[in-house]
């Protein structure tokens, strides 16, 4: 209200009563699972952000940050289904073995490593200056190095750092500084950037912010190759290695004349790059420098002056390797037993391991959805044991909103054994898969189980037309996401219109006396059909409870109480009273009043439909004087028709004589 001072008209805006409801997301799945690379949410990083799942909003996207098909995990499939049957947007949650005894240390042993380096001060040439870690754990990162050279702009102060994969420049960073109060501090313009590294700047004892700098990594990498009487014929540089430094052999030729050499580049006693009928004699087309610099992604090649290294020379037989800068010390490392080196993937978790599942006092696992408000079905594609079924349908249960969906598996599978023609998971048939539903320890209306497993071409299998038998539920949580956005999330993921893109079999081929077994005990079937395909049969969730026995019933539920408790915020420290209470009876209506035209609710009118209270019987005067409104809202859930049933008769001509 303005004050009123002097005579005239004044202007006031009256808040409107109506604030409407917007109804939220109900498509956007999160998946668990073993991926190459990416964010792990739960792995103690020693700097940087700690790690979160991200949003992917297409199988392109997934690929560029966590890597495509592996041979031992249905991660990538079940994605790739996902987004083949209609879903939209997806979190990823990455899991490695962490947090256990130490096992050693090498691939398939052991917690996963994150690969790290420091750089050296360009002045000691002894203290690292800048410590780099890779962003996420694995081995993915020991293909990735790091390049040191002088700035652009201030080649006497700022430095650039380029960063390589496989030997191809990736990223670059140029006019990078030490000193925090710079416009471009190396710490915050690399870390806010980078899809690689994490970089932590460490100024040495004595050395002031504007002296330090790492040093150029052209002369701080360098081997050099001598004949045999110990003559310096040439030098290599590399870029310094964030996991696994690399090797670099020389051979000789005793019969070439003139005498020729070859030149290998080693990454963990691999050869990952050869250069063949190398000589040092600069007027020829083979000479080291010329040929080695023009084809090479790792090494650069200086030849000694050739008058000291004549043309007729050539390097004694060796190996060296480029040496590996110590990280700096002072910074946390994860691990315990090593500290910063080559990346590793550890043992990875098998289906069905508690990895999955995760800590929540690390927000590992299941558990780094936590923090993430829009995720409303949840998959761990291929662990269909009790542990994670059961974990994965309380956990969607006891969200403090109860606002997530489970779709489960049934059976396990190696990914290895997948690939066999034939193959089945551990619950292999109907009975069996009815039984393990039976007997799940939290059986739930907050998920839904489906059998059987399909079978999908394998992009990585080897012979003609590879297949592979994979777990049904990231086609399923696709299929859940097309019909919401398409019919609304009352419909039923299930029926005729509810072919599952991609599969092109099914391990197990139920007919109508096999899912008499399944229906009852709320075990969906995937069934192939003439003239539909493979197609979901089933849309009911785990409960025991009947009220809570379909699918779209328990889904429109979540979607009901989401989206009336997001969009009643407003509400909150208003003043407590029939004006609040009709503003609130008044919001809650017309949204559902919304729905119910969109045909979500039983019932030919809204008083069938549904009903909001927010009133003095409501909320009584103790409710007040504690603070708390009570709206209560209830609907009348729209059922599917499983059971289409029609009764024939013949007509019989009662005119007749």
């Amino acid at each position: 209200m303005p004050e009123l001072l002097h005579p005239g008209v004044y202007v006031l805006e009256a808040p409107s009563a109506v604030k409407p409801i917007e109804g939220v997301s109900t498509s956007t799945a999160g998946f668990v699972g073993v991926a190459d690379k990416g964010p792990v949410p739960g792995f103690v990083m020693p700097f940087g952000e700690p790690p979160q799942p991200p949003l992917v909003t297409s199988f392109a996207e997934f690929t560029r940050l966590f890597g495509g098909f592996r041979t031992d995990s249905y991660l990538a499939y079940a994605v790739q289904a996902f987004f083949d049957n209609g879903g939209r947007r997806a979190y990823i949650v990455r899991v490695v073995t962490d947090g256990e005894p130490d096992e050693g240390y090498g691939p398939g042993t052991g917690n996963a490593r994150l690969a790290g380096v420091g750089l050296l001060d360009r002045e000691e040439r002894t203290s690292p200056t800048l410590a780099v870690v890779a962003r996420s754990p694995g081995a993915w990162a020991n293909t990735v190095a790091l390049a040191v050279t002088e700035s652009t702009t201030d080649p006497q102060n700022l430095f650039r750092l380029t960063v390589y994969d496989a030997g191809l420049p990736v990223e670059s960073f140029d006019g990078l500084g030490m000193d925090p109060a710079g416009e471009r501090f190396v710490d915050t313009t690399v870390n806010g950037a980078s899809q690689y590294v994490y970089v932590k700047s460490v100024v040495p004892d004595g050395v002031s912010f504007a002296d330090a700098r790492p040093a150029a990594t052209a002369t701080s990498n360098l081997l050099t190759f001598t004949a045999e009487d110990g003559t310096a014929l040439f030098t290599a540089s590399a870029h310094v290695s964030l996991g696994q430094p690399l090797s670099v052999r020389t051979v000789g030729s005793a019969t070439d004349d003139p005498p020729t050499f070859s030149l290998q580049v080693l990454r963990d006693d691999r050869v990952v790059e050869s250069h063949e009928n190398l000589s040092m004699d600069p007027a020829l087309g083979n000479f080291v420098e010329r040929k080695v610099n023009a084809a090479s992604r790792h090494l650069v090649v200086r030849a000694a002056d050739p008058a000291v290294a004549g043309p007729g020379s050539r390097p004694a037989d060796a190996t060296a390797a480029f040496t590996q800068p110590a990280f700096p010390a002072g910074i946390a490392f994860p691990g315990g037993a090593v500290s910063a080196g080559a990346g590793s993937d550890g043992r990875v978790p098998a289906p069905g391991d508690s990895h999955f599942v995760g800590r929540a006092d690390r927000g590992s696992g299941l558990h780094a959805f936590d923090g993430v408000t829009d995720v409303n079905i949840i998959a761990i594609p291929g662990s269909g044991n009790d542990l994670t079924v059961s974990a994965g349908m309380a956990y969607c249960r006891n969200r403090p909103l109860q606002d997530a969906f489970f779709v489960a598996d049934v059976g396990v599978l190696t990914p290895a054994d997948a690939r066999v023609p034939g193959a089945r998971p551990d619950v292999g048939d109907r009975t069996e898969a009815r039984d393990f539903v039976r007997a799940l320890s939290t059986p739930s209306d907050y998920g839904a189980a489906y059998y059987p497993w399909l079978r999908v071409s394998d992009p990585i299998g080897k012979g003609r037309n590879p297949t592979i038998a994979v777990p049904p539920s990231g086609a399923v949580a696709g299929l859940y996401a097309r019909i919401d956005n398409s019919r609304g999330v009352f419909k039923a993921p299930a029926g005729t219109e509810a072919g599952l893109a991609g599969a092109i079999g099914l391990c197990d081929d139920l007919q109508d006396a096999d899912q008499d077994v399944l229906n009852p005990v709320g075990l969906n079937a995937l069934r192939r059909f003439p003239g539909y395909g493979i197609v979901a049969w089933g849309a009911r969730t785990s409960a025991t409870d009947a009220a809570w026995r379909y699918i779209p019933v328990r889904r429109t539920a979540i979607f009901l109480r989401a989206s009336i408790h997001r969009g009643i915020q407003w509400a909150v420290f208003e003043p407590n009273d029939e004006p609040l209470w009709s503003q609130l009876r008044l919001n809650v209506r017309a949204f559902m009043l919304t729905q119910f035209r969109a045909g979500a609710f039983q019932g030919a009118t809204p008083a069938e439909a549904f009903f909001v209270a927010c009133d003095a019987t409501t909320t009584t005067q103790q409710d007040i004087d504690n603070g708390v409104v009570n709206l209560h809202v209830g609907f009348a859930p729209l059922k599917p028709a499983e059971f289409v049933v029609f009764t024939l008769s013949q007509k019989v001509d009662q005119s007749a004589v």
